[in-house]
């Protein structure tokens, strides 16, 4: 699966308002349909040490249950830096230019 920075951009923003509101952030806080894609990224986020939770390291199916509890140091910064929707785009031309070369 390919990595969807609009998607982790997406996580991140949901799990800081989630809590604002003092709640946790579960996958059924996310519509239906895009359980193994949202998991996988939150698996993503976890690994980057963006974000404090927990998620099953269960076998079985590629869709995980998950609690993010809150962002962290690094992700707070790493979402202000894409919160602006002008430099979203820029950071997000130059990723792709990045991956292009990576390949």
């Amino acid at each position: 699966m390919k990595r969807d920075w609009d998607l982790i951009r997406e996580i991140l923003v949901a799990l800081e308002d989630k809590k604002e509101s003092k709640g946790i952030l579960r996958l059924k806080d996310f519509p239906s349909g895009r359980e193994q894609e949202i998991s996988y990224h939150v698996a993503l986020l976890l690994d980057a040490g963006l974000v404090e939770g927990s998620m099953p390291s269960e076998f079985g199916p590629p869709v995980k249950r998950f609690n993010l509890s809150r962002l962290t140091w690094e992700g707070h910064d790493f979402l202000d830096a894409i919160r602006n929707d002008d430099v979203w785009s820029k950071i997000k031309t130059k990723l792709a230019r990045q991956q292009n070369l990576w390949r």
